[in-house]
């Protein structure tokens, strides 16, 4: 798993180069690839879901859902369904 490295005496575990690298490319390739998708976001943008909000039944359930965290200024509909989802699941687990 890790190298067993001899520090001022003791045998102390470290983490391995291999899995560093790894784990610097994972996270280069999240920062990139979302990055590369915010574009994509015109859909839920605040704005554009607000203009025209008393027409569209669709655009007023996807502001009831973004509701749920406009409150930490991040109002998001993904978000606020995974609010949901986790009240249910911990509502339920017991």
């Amino acid at each position: 798993m890790g190298e067993t490295v001899k520090l001022q005496g003791k045998n102390r575990m470290t983490g391995s180069l291999a899995g560093f690298a790894i784990s610097i490319v994972i996270g280069l390739g999240f920062h990139f690839g979302l990055t590369a998708l915010s574009g994509l976001n015109q859909t839920f943008d605040y704005k554009n879901l607000v203009s025209g909000i008393l027409d569209s039944v669709p655009k007023q359930i996807a502001w009831f859902f973004m509701n749920f965290t406009e409150a930490q200024f991040y109002a998001s509909i993904f978000a606020s369904v995974g609010i949901i989802l986790g009240g249910f699941v911990a509502g339920f687990s017991h």
